[in-house]
């Protein structure tokens, strides 16, 4: 059995779901932190009023004690930099902090008002048990309104890695501030 008891913050649990192949979407919208996204209709909102974006695809009937994400689930957040952040660097050295990146580049901006003048991918894992590994995947984004990410979550061995990695790019690219 893996060890699935790790304590974290989540954000945005899923349990795989073909969210690319014909999902309607739905957008978000932050008033406080001025910023709205997009996300697959068959994935239910949780925000509680909150101002970060909190969504996952299965009831809350399915939660099981001490479980963060289900052997195939995922989580992505969705937020505006934290206070004391002022460049995509610093932001993604403070998330890097006892990890090594596997992945870094710059992506294209789709030049679309409001959205993301710089868009940056960084894959990473760490370890939350025994041999028991995350993958992370975060878009970070500089807008004319700041800074924001969007971070995927999954474990390691994750089968539909690559499939969650495209519904978050999808969500960064749906981004738009003001």
């Amino acid at each position: 059995m893996k060890f699935h008891e790790a304590v974290a913050v989540c954000v945005v649990y899923t349990i795989f779901s073909p969210a690319l192949r014909g999902d309607a979407w739905i957008r978000f919208t932050s008033s406080q932190d001025r910023f709205s996204v997009s996300y697959p209709s068959s994935w239910m909102g949780a925000n509680s009023g909150r101002e970060e974006l909190e969504i996952f695809n299965f009831t809350a009937t399915r939660h099981v004690q001490g479980v963060i994400l289900p052997p195939e689930g995922a989580r992505i957040t969705v937020g505006k930099q934290p206070v004391g952040v002022r460049t995509i660097e610093q932001w993604i050295r403070k998330d890097l902090v006892n990890s090594q990146t596997s992945l870094m580049r710059e992506l294209k901006s789709n030049g679309k008002s409001g959205g993301c003048r710089r868009l940056t991918e960084v894959q990473w894992h760490w370890e939350i048990g025994p041999q028991e590994y995350f993958q992370e995947t975060a878009y970070y984004c500089a807008s004319t309104s700041g800074l924001y990410r969007v971070q995927l979550t999954y474990w390691a061995e994750n089968p539909h890695g690559q499939e969650l990695q495209s519904i978050a790019l999808r969500v960064a690219s749906s981004l738009s501030t003001w």
